[in-house]
């Protein structure tokens, strides 16, 4: 009789408990390495972010006012207030670029 092997995260030997943090990101560069390439050039379709949504201007409006009424200061990724600009939301993107950097 064969021995089976146990499923990740059944506390096996082959579980993310027992297997290090680096033996986990070779195994999954290893089978990205097999992989076809994305057709952005990518890889990993994980850790892609060409595909990556443009940010909705009112969820970013509505996510700043709860933010700052929850008493955080909400950090903006430069990437994202120029995609605002660019797309006609000057103000709102000046208003978030002003709010970061005060």
């Amino acid at each position: 009789m064969t021995a089976r092997k146990s499923p990740a995260g059944s506390g096996g030997a082959s579980s993310p408990k027992t297997m290090s943090l680096a033996a986990e990101y070779s195994r999954r560069r290893a089978a990205s390495a097999r992989l076809e390439r994305l057709a952005c050039g990518c890889a990993d379709p994980w850790s892609c972010l060409c595909r990556r949504p443009g940010l909705d201007p009112d969820a970013a409006a509505a996510a700043d006012a709860h933010l700052r009424a929850a008493g955080f200061a909400p950090s903006w990724v430069r990437a994202d207030l120029l995609d605002l600009w660019d797309s006609g939301y000057r103000g709102l993107a000046a208003h978030l670029a002003g709010a970061v950097s005060a």
